[in-house]
């Protein structure tokens, strides 16, 4: 079996710390059946930041999706640096004929849109953690996934590859509601929810950790 190395919610560190004290409200975008695309969390007089999905390969035929945090300025600085290595090969091909994505304008328009007020007044956030695996189909057993009792960093046994990943950001109210941003069921979907029995589902096998503990200390140990 192979073990790689722990995959972190792509953030800075100030980014993620402002997530305990400084949110003000959020904003979906558009959902469909499998979710919305990205969430905008509200900071008062700080910059809006963007939440996204991010699939990383990992091995062939192995993906994980973890969540990306980014202010409009860096996400289009980004999108910018992408369009600028991309241009080339895309001018290349449409010489060729072929017919090519066009990226130009990627976030012209990126801001929030309506907003919903934050549900808390104090809160805590901590870091969900998911020992994720790959395992051919004929020795996966019936149901392993859906299984309540599965423990955190249990992987089914013939498992090929495992990796920790930092799947999502659960906020508790101190009034003991809770609100959940995970990655959804889809590449690039996210599972945004204040709904119990959907977080309940969502926290199955996963390890809760403070947000200041994840980002000075270690992953947690499996």
């Amino acid at each position: 079996m192979t073990h790689a190395s722990p995959v972190t919610i792509e953030a800075t560190p100030e980014d993620l710390r402002s997530l305990s004290s400084t949110l003000t409200g959020f904003s979906l975008d558009k959902e469909d059946r499998s979710g919305p695309n990205l969430v905008w969390l509200l900071r008062g007089e700080l910059p809006p930041l963007l939440v996204t999905s991010v699939e990383l390969g990992i091995v062939f035929q192995f993906d994980v999706a973890t969540l990306a945090l980014r202010t409009a300025e860096r996400f289009r600085a980004e999108a910018e640096a992408f369009w600028h290595q991309v241009a080339p090969i895309l001018e290349e091909l449409k010489v060729l004929g072929i017919s090519a994505p066009d990226f130009g304008g990627l976030s012209a328009e990126l801001e929030p849109g309506p907003s919903r007020p934050w549900p808390f007044a104090r809160w805590h956030v901590d870091v969900l953690w998911l020992r994720e695996c790959t395992i051919s189909a004929d020795r996966m057993p019936a149901g392993w996934w859906d299984n309540p009792n599965r423990g955190f960093g249990a992987v089914p046994p013939g498992a090929d590859h495992t990796c920790l990943v930092a799947k999502g950001l659960l906020f508790t109210g101190d009034d003991g509601g809770r609100f959940l941003i995970s990655q959804g069921k889809m590449p690039t979907y996210l599972l945004v929810t204040q709904d119990p029995a959907k977080i309940d589902a969502a926290l199955i096998g996963t390890l809760a950790m403070d947000i200041d503990r994840y980002l000075d200390g270690p992953p947690p140990a499996v």
